[in-house]
């Protein structure tokens, strides 16, 4: 399995290249999505059967 890389990297907002992109979709044309997610949730029932749920949901919106 990958190793998830945690590190962050500052930006400085004087130098930085995407600095007019940067303030045009978020101060001038702010954009959003929503992300949605399937999950299938299986719950062990007393006896010999298992209950299936199936969820769907926006977990993330920006």
């Amino acid at each position: 399995m990958t190793e998830l890389n945690t590190q962050t990297t500052p930006i400085d907002q004087a130098t930085w290249a995407r600095r007019e992109y940067f303030y045009y979709f978020t101060k001038m044309m702010p954009t959003g999505f929503t992300l949605n997610v399937d999950t299938i949730l299986q719950l062990p029932k007393h006896g010999s059967q298992n209950t299936t749920a199936n969820l769907t949901q926006p977990t993330c919106t920006w």
